[in-house]
């Protein structure tokens, strides 16, 4: 159940961060739209037709395109930041829900600590990233988060070859293990 949870709030994070980016978006392409549309208009009715206007969001700019040049410094950064948070987390979900379904079949308690720790990790990196310095102050979260990734990828390996039983094959490999080292029989 609390797997489920912290699943859950990774996706609401990125639903959140989807809509701070937007609104940031909002903010900035809107407040310089008529110097984009001045600039842009003629090119952009030749390519795709009288009929289609600039969208008002900026897209398809993604903050280093041409619409992007005509930007404020300020702005141009608020947009990116936001921009690389958000692209930032949906990349990471990618490795982080298969490798936390299947760590939770076989480890629950590791795969679910490293569930919370990712969620406080993404929350310090999505805060971090809205700020207006946030490459300097999400850096240490978003490497830590891809750490913790890392730490799930190989828990799902070790338990997919434990459901697999091929642990149980390499059980002989214990008598490699110097005897002080090994687990007392029961």
């Amino acid at each position: 159940m609390h797997g489920l949870f912290c699943g859950a709030m990774v996706a609401v994070a990125g639903f959140y961060l989807q809509m701070q980016n937007t609104g940031i978006r909002k903010d900035t392409f809107a407040r310089n739209y008529a110097l984009i549309d001045k600039k842009f208009s003629a090119l952009h009715k030749e390519a795709l037709g009288n009929d289609q206007k600039i969208n008002k969001y900026g897209y398809p700019d993604i903050g280093n395109n041409i619409y992007s040049e005509l930007l404020p410094y300020r702005d141009w950064v608020r947009v990116n930041n936001a921009q690389r948070a958000h692209e930032n987390l949906i990349t990471s979900m990618i490795v982080f829900y298969p490798n936390a379904f299947i760590g939770l079949l076989v480890y629950p308690r590791l795969t679910l600590a490293m569930m919370y720790v990712f969620l406080t990790l993404r929350i310090w990196h999505i805060k971090g990233y809205l700020s207006f310095r946030g490459h300097n102050k999400a850096t240490a979260a978003e490497e830590f988060s891809k750490l913790v990734l890392i730490g799930m990828v190989f828990v799902s390996l070790v338990a997919s070859l434990r459901m697999l039983g091929v642990t149980q094959k390499l059980a002989f490999l214990n008598k490699m293990v110097p005897k002080r080292f090994r687990k007392a029989n029961k």
